[in-house]
């Protein structure tokens, strides 16, 4: 029905119930200002200590730890109730974003995916990772600059994040990143961070990754997988995170081995770059996989 429920960890009102008492059992989301509760969301994320939902309208509401501009509202200051999120990258425009069809949030930032095929982003920017060319922190959504810096990023058909870097899925299938790259996880065959997009390289630096689905990025490596069901992997490698079977870095994709490091991965789904260093990976079948760091289990 569209309404919300959080638990857990409320240090910094990222629960949304006006308060910071942690919960051990679920509690409604509140509504702005403390007006009832929040209703007719589509879907939600989390970032560090904050939470950003995406309405059934296409507005982005957000709570929660506010000191690096996360909730883009135009303020540094906590919010224990839902704040909109407010665009055009203008401290007095008051535009709120809108017509958003999709939203993700990394360690202290936020990306916005709109129907037209841009992207927005807002929050901490010390890596780049806004993708405005800058590394100032955004009190409001920002758009995403185009390659070279370039006029603005179009065509995007999927985003995704990692902890301090993003990227775009552009609708014929390439993959563009932006950010931090300390253990080659943009993929562009460097460890250089970005401040606009790049294209991601091909296996082996060949050409570039086609055909791409979805990726999404843990702290310092990427995962995607593309239309054949087949999943690259690309950065920090010091846990196995990559799947190919050994701990070296790579900055540019790999492929991910089957099980027992027998062929490769297929008939992939969806998959998910864990923060603690490790992947998963849902197949067609509905059967799930792992690899990487496993210290938690």
């Amino acid at each position: 029905d569209g309404s919300i429920f959080a638990w857990g960890l409320n240090n910094s009102g990222q629960l949304g119930d006006n308060t910071t008492t942690n919960r051990s059992t679920p509690v409604q989301v509140h509504g702005v200002s403390d007006s009832g509760f929040l209703t007719n969301v589509a879907s939600s994320t989390g970032g560090e200590f904050f939470t950003v939902v995406l309405k059934n309208d296409g507005t982005v509401f957000s709570w929660g730890k506010n000191t690096a501009y996360q909730l883009g509202n135009n303020t540094d200051t906590n919010s224990s109730t839902p704040v909109q999120i407010l665009g055009n990258g203008h401290a007095a425009s008051g535009i709120n974003i809108t017509d958003v069809s999709n939203i993700l949030s990394g360690g202290g930032f936020s990306l916005a995916l709109k129907s037209d095929g841009t992207v927005f982003a807002w929050g901490e920017n010390s890596s780049s990772q806004l993708g405005d060319g800058t590394t100032t922190d955004r009190y409001t959504a920002v758009q995403v600059h185009g390659v070279g810096d370039s006029g603005f990023l179009t065509g995007v058909s999927s985003i995704g994040v990692g902890e301090t870097f993003a990227f775009a899925v552009k609708t014929d299938g390439t993959l563009y990143a932006w950010g931090s790259n300390s253990g080659g996880q943009l993929g562009d065959n460097s460890t250089t961070t970005r401040s606009t997009p790049v294209q991601v390289h091909g296996v082996g630096d060949s050409g570039f990754l086609t055909d791409v689905m979805g990726v999404l990025g843990g702290v310092n490596h990427s995962v995607a997988v593309k239309s054949d069901g087949t999943v690259y992997a690309w950065g920090d490698n010091d846990y196995g995170q990559l799947g190919d079977n050994t701990i070296v870095e790579s900055h540019v994709p790999v492929q991910v081995l089957g099980v027992g490091g027998s062929g490769f991965l297929t008939d992939v789904s969806n998959m998910s770059a864990g923060g603690s260093y490790f992947s998963i990976a849902l197949k067609t079948d509905g059967t799930v996989f792992g690899w990487g760091n496993n210290d938690y289990g």
